[in-house]
């Protein structure tokens, strides 16, 4: 029957400690936090917004997806094929195999057949090789996407410190 309250404080400030212990407890755990001498907590509102016309994506752009071939950046290519009859260029570690040519071939049937090149995008000169093919064979590139995840299947905290890095590396490295 405890009442518990999830409290962010800045370090460097000073505390509004009468007022700690008037906060009410939030039966979801979720925190107050204060800053620059205000309380703040999370909140989900409802956004609307007028749909408008104008789009960053170009009709017919060239778009590279490092990590295309995986879930999120196939399905992300199926959008901007269908929509913008999009150019699409996979970069993945994976030699191409018959469950990559699979996913070109689908997606060839609904537009534009994607391309996939072969390249460690952590790596510096391999990503600046796939660069140079990929200007040389379209010219401008309209746009990137960062799709590469390495699914480790386990939760933060039950995660080794290795496979923690790991996971972060294909994000960041690139």
């Amino acid at each position: 029957h405890w009442k518990i309250r999830v409290i962010d404080l800045e370090s460097l400030a000073s505390w509004p400690i009468q007022e700690l212990f008037t906060l009410p407890s939030d039966a979801d755990g979720n925190p107050y936090v204060y800053r620059e001498q205000q309380w703040h907590q999370q909140e989900l509102v409802p956004v609307r917004y007028n749909q408008q016309e104008e789009t960053l994506y170009k009709t017919g752009g060239v778009y590279v997806v490092i990590g295309g071939a995986g879930g999120i950046g196939e399905v992300w290519s199926e959008y901007v094929i269908r929509m913008y009859e999009a150019k699409v260029i996979w970069i993945g570690r994976r030699e191409k195999d018959a469950n990559i040519q699979a996913k070109i071939d689908r997606l060839a049937s609904i537009g534009p057949t994607p391309s996939y090149i072969m390249a460690d995008a952590t790596d510096q000169e391999e990503l600046y090789q796939a660069y140079e093919e990929i200007k040389q064979q379209y010219g401008p590139i309209h746009g990137i996407v960062h799709s590469a995840i390495v699914l480790l299947d386990k939760s933060l905290a039950n995660m080794e410190e290795e496979r923690f890095r790991a996971g972060l590396r294909v994000k960041v490295d690139v």
